[in-house]
């Protein structure tokens, strides 16, 4: 997944003068409709109206509904949809107006650019914010519980927004120690937070891997659609250059 933000349009205000480009050789040629179609009309349902964005592991992102970049997957984990920004600041946007891009970007690109990927430009304050739907392929087996008392996505909302999410590529096992673990915050009482977990595959040839925490995060996003939100945890594998890591989400112990 290519996370380099495009060109974007010198707008001088936060208009809907939006433009979305198809591009299916940086983010997929092969598209499902019915996959993204699926991602459009059950993706976070319970946030309307406005919402803040910040670049994540920024200020702004602390404070953000949606640190940048933020993912959101298709139940099957084939297309998924990311916004991200060419600045800094906080930013309020519509959601909206990311569902109306989104449409027009499933309908331009993936209909009617027959599997398309594409990326949106020209909208958020000042235009700083940018959206992508490409293919995904993770590899995702769900295992365990995750338990339905309260609001299991306000469980997972609160672990991915402190995800670290950076394209610059590690050695893990050398840069970071693993295995590595980071525990969301209880957000509902009664309910064990939900945690992630890095580690080298017990199949690995070896015990370290060079990827990006960017993979990682993608990782998390795609098991949580997969599983997650049907009560259930779940491993992704095959993650980094050697395919040596897996990683992940479960309730904390």
């Amino acid at each position: 997944m290519v996370l380099t933000a495009p060109g974007k349009k010198d707008y001088t205000s936060a208009s809907d003068a939006f433009e979305v480009t198809c591009d299916g050789d940086v983010y997929g040629h092969d598209l499902r409709y019915e996959s993204c179609a699926q991602l459009l009309k059950d993706k976070d349902g319970r946030l309307t109206g406005p919402q803040t964005f910040g670049r994540r592991e920024s200020p702004a992102g602390r404070q953000a509904t949606y640190p940048t970049p933020w993912r959101w997957s298709s139940a099957d984990g084939l297309c998924v949809l990311d916004v991200f920004q060419t600045s800094q600041v906080l930013i309020s946007e519509n959601m909206g107006t990311l569902e109306a891009v989104a449409e027009i970007m499933l309908r331009k690109c993936v209909l009617g650019g027959k599997g398309q990927g594409s990326f949106a430009t020209g909208f958020g304050r000042y235009s700083q914010l940018i959206l992508t739907m490409s293919s995904y392929k993770p590899q995702v087996t769900c295992r365990g519980a995750i338990s339905r008392v309260g609001d299991a996505a306000s469980s997972f909302h609160a672990l991915a927004r402190f995800l670290p999410a950076s394209v610059t590529e590690r050695v893990f096992g050398v840069d970071v120690k693993l295995p590595w673990q980071q525990t969301g915050p209880s957000t509902t009482p009664g309910r064990r937070p939900l945690s992630v977990v890095l580690q080298t595959s017990p199949f690995a040839a070896a015990y370290r891997d060079t990827a990006a925490w960017w993979d990682v995060y993608a990782a998390v996003a795609a098991i949580w659609a997969m599983c997650g939100e049907l009560g259930k945890g779940g491993l992704a594998e095959d993650i980094g250059h050697e395919k040596a890591l897996t990683v992940e989400l479960k309730e904390a112990a």
